[in-house]
C-alpha cells in the first residue's frame, strides 16, 4: 500500500540534442505521494507526448516539475499536465525560450485541482496554445472543493513573443481570470520571475591520464543491435523539429530492416492523435516501400474508417503498382471526415512553407501513380460507404474538382482586397464579391 511506498526523488537530466519523450501517465517530471519528480532538458528542439499526470505535474502531497532550457518545443498532453497540481501538491512547467506548441484538454497548462497549485511559465518566443477550452480549467484555472473549504491556485504566465491562443478569453497581450482562484497573463512588459536563464554544466571530463582508447586485453564494445538502431531512428523521426539531414538518414536506415520496421511503423501510423503519424510513419513507410503493402492492405480490410483512410493514404505514397490493389480490387471506399481532421491536426501551428513543400512532393508522387493507370483500371468499380458504386475514374475526377473548389476559395478570399480599387470595373466581377457592394 501507499503507506509503505511513499516518498522518493527522481531526476531525468538531458544536456542537449533534439529529443522525443513519450509516455502515458506519471511521466516527464511528475511527483506522486510525498515524492519529488523533475525533468530538466538543457537544450534542443524537443517533443513531449503523454496523456495525463505528466509534464510538470504532481498529485497527492507531492511536487513535480519540467524545466526546458530552450528550443522550439512541442508539449502534447490531455489531462492534468503541463504545470498542474492536484490534492495538496504543486506542479510547475517552465520553458525558457523558443517558439513552442502546447496542446492539452483539461486541468492543465497552469492549473490547480482539489487544493493543488499548478504553474506554467513561458519566458519568451512566439508560442501557440491549443488549450483552454471553456470549462476546461486550463491556462490559469483553479478548482474549488466545498468539502475541503477552500480552492486551488492556477497560474499561467507568458512573458514574451507574439503568441496565439485557440480559445477566449486567453489572448496575446492580455490578462484574464478564471473562476475559483485562476489567473492568466500574456505580456511583454512584466519582469521575469527568474533572474537569468538556467545553466546546466556538462558532464565532468575524465582526467588526462584516464585513456578512453582500447587497451591491450580489452574486449571490443558490441555494435548496436538492429532493433536498437531501428527504434532510435523511429524516435528521431517522431520529433517534428529534428534536422532534415538526420531525419533523411534515419529513414534510410529503417529501409535496411523492413521486417523490424514494419510492425513499429504500423503502430506509428495508427497512433493518436492523428498528426503524430505525419512524423515517423509518413516519412518512413514510403522508404520501406513494397514490404509494407501486405500490412497496409490488412489494415485497410479490417480497420475502422479512420484507420482505413490512413492505410489508403500510405498505399498511395508507395511507388509500386501493387499498392493500389485495395481500390482496384473493389474494396469499400470510406468517406473522409474533414471536420475531424481539422480538429486533430494543428494546422495553424504548422510552418506554411514546410506544408507547401510536403504538398508538392506528395502531389508529384500522386501524378506519377496516375500516369501508370490504364483505361481499364480507371473503369474499376468500388462501393463508397455513403455514395454507393463509384469508379476509380470518378474518384480521380472528384479530386480535381475538390482542388478547384479550394482554388476558388482562395480567389474569392483574396479578391476583396483589390475590388474597391477597380472603380468602374468592379461591376464586371460580381462572382468575386463576398457580399454585394453597398
Amino acid at each position: 500500500g501507499r503507506e509503505y511506498t511513499s516518498g522518493g526523488i527522481a531526476l531525468l537530466l538531458d544536456l542537449g540534442g533534439d529529443d522525443a519523450y513519450w509516455g502515458e501517465a506519471i511521466a516527464q517530471g511528475v511527483g506522486y505521494w510525498f515524492a519529488l519528480g523533475l525533468l530538466i532538458d538543457a537544450d534542443g528542439n524537443d517533443f513531449y507526448h503523454a496523456r495525463h499526470y505528466s509534464q510538470g505535474c504532481a498529485f497527492h502531497f507531492a511536487v513535480g516539475g519540467l524545466l526546458d532550457n530552450g528550443g522550439n518545443d512541442a508539449y502534447l498532453g490531455s489531462v492534468t499536465c503541463q504545470g498542474s497540481g492536484y490534492d495538496y501538491s504543486a506542479g510547475v512547467l517552465v520553458d525558457y525560450g523558443g517558439d513552442d506548441l502546447y496542446r492539452s484538454d483539461h486541468l492543465s497548462s497552469g492549473s490547480g485541482g482539489v487544493t493543488g497549485m499548478g504553474v506554467l511559465v513561458d519566458l519568451s518566443g512566439s508560442d501557440h496554445y491549443l488549450t483552454g477550452r471553456p470549462g476546461s480549467l486550463s491556462l490559469g484555472g483553479g478548482q474549488f472543493q466545498e468539502r475541503r473549504g477552500f480552492g486551488c491556485i492556477g497560474v499561467f504566465l507568458d512573458l514574451g513573443g507574439g503568441d496565439r491562443y485557440a480559445f477566449a478569453p486567453a489572448a496575446n497581450q492580455a490578462l484574464w481570470t478564471r473562476p475559483e482562484d485562476g489567473v492568466g497573463l500574456d505580456t511583454d512588459s512584466a519582469p521575469s520571475p527568474f533572474t537569468r536563464r538556467m545553466t546546466v554544466p556538462g558532464w565532468p571530463q575524465p582526467p588526462a591520464s584516464a585513456s578512453l582508447q582500447p587497451q591491450p586485453g580489452d574486449t571490443a564494445q558490441p555494435a548496436a543491435a538492429p532493433e536498437q538502431e531501428v527504434q532510435a531512428a523511429l524516435d528521431l523521426l517522431a520529433n517534428p523539429y529534428g534536422p532534415a539531414e538526420k531525419r533523411a538518414a534515419a529513414a534510410e536506415l529503417i529501409k535496411k530492416y523492413p521486417d523490424l520496421a514494419e510492425p513499429r511503423l504500423i503502430r506509428f501510423l495508427l497512433a493518436e492523435p492523428f498528426y503524430l503519424s505525419f512524423q515517423a510513419a509518413y516519412e518512413a513507410i514510403p522508404k520501406v516501400g513494397v514490404p509494407m503493402i501486405p500490412s497496409l492492405v490488412q489494415v485497410y480490410r479490417t480497420g475502422d474508417a479512420e484507420d482505413r483512410m490512413r492505410a489508403l493514404n500510405m498505399l498511395g505514397r508507395i511507388d509500386d503498382p501493387r499498392s493500389v490493389e485495395t481500390v482496384l480490387a473493389g474494396l469499400p471506399v470510406l468517406p473522409m471526415k474533414p471536420d475531424k481532421r481539422a480538429v486533430d491536426i494543428p494546422y495553424a501551428a504548422m510552418n506554411p512553407f514546410a506544408s507547401l513543400d510536403r504538398f508538392c512532393r506528395d502531389r508529384g508522387q500522386s501524378l506519377r501513380r496516375i500516369h501508370q493507370l490504364s483505361p481499364d483500371q480507371l473503369a474499376c468499380r468500388a462501393v463508397h460507404a455513403e455514395l454507393g458504386e463509384i469508379t476509380l475514374g470518378n474518384l480521380l475526377a472528384e479530386w480535381v474538382i475538390h482542388d478547384l473548389s479550394h482554388i476558388r476559395q482562395l480567389v474569392v478570399a483574396a479578391a476583396p482586397a483589390f475590388l474597391p480599387a477597380t472603380g468602374p470595373w468592379r461591376s464586371a466581377y460580381p462572382h468575386l464579391e463576398l457580399r454585394p457592394p453597398a
